[in-house]
């Protein structure tokens, strides 16, 4: 009982964190369902940014989101734009409740999908103290049906040191429902 408990926590934890990347519009141009170009027609940046820091706000005026990010580049020909080592960071009634980070993003502005590369960390917290953290290679999120998936290796941590990993994964935000896909192991500890 106590193990199915802390699955249920560590799980609901995530779909909290996830929740962060759904509510980050920053880059939302609209979704867009025409052909992607030839990538090799992809050489004009339409725009550049450094040291780019966004802020998003709630109907109360409480700031609700952050995205800063060294260097934005947008291109126009590919609907994409790129972001190194990006950090989001949600708050909730004024407090950070989740963050996640990578060390590059790709915002797929055609298919409404983020990309997130390489070293992807998204902690939630609970009461301002990191609670549980999922670690990946690579992390897609659709804007569009509200989802998280993954094919690479995934593993989620606690605080108490409970690991669960497993090979991609499935999570949809509005259904609160998260599936992982293949080997997966859990190590609990019982107090």
């Amino acid at each position: 009982m106590v193990f199915a408990r802390r699955q249920v926590r560590l799980a609901i934890a995530l779909l909290l964190v996830i929740a962060v990347v759904v509510s980050w519009s920053v880059f939302d141009n609209g979704p867009s369902r025409s052909a992607k170009p030839n990538p090799d027609e992809a050489t004009d940046i339409d725009f550049f940014i450094v040291d780019a820091d966004f802020k998003a706000f709630d109907s109360d005026g409480q700031l609700s989101q952050t995205a800063t990010s060294p260097e934005v580049k947008h291109f126009r020909q590919s609907q994409q734009s790129t972001m190194l080592t990006p950090e989001i960071i949600s708050f909730q009634n004024s407090q950070k409740s989740a963050t996640i980070t990578s060390q590059s993003a790709i915002v797929d502005d055609s298919s409404d999908t983020v990309i997130f590369i390489t070293k992807v960390l998204v902690t939630s917290f609970k009461d301002t103290a990191a609670d549980s953290f999922l670690n990946t290679q690579i992390l897609h999120y659709n804007r569009s049906s509200n989802s998280i998936f993954s094919e690479e290796h995934v593993e989620f941590t606690d605080i108490l040191g409970n690991i669960t990993t497993a090979t991609g994964l499935f999570a949809d935000i509005q259904l609160n429902t998260l599936e992982l896909k293949n080997n997966v192991k859990g190590k609990f500890h019982a107090q």
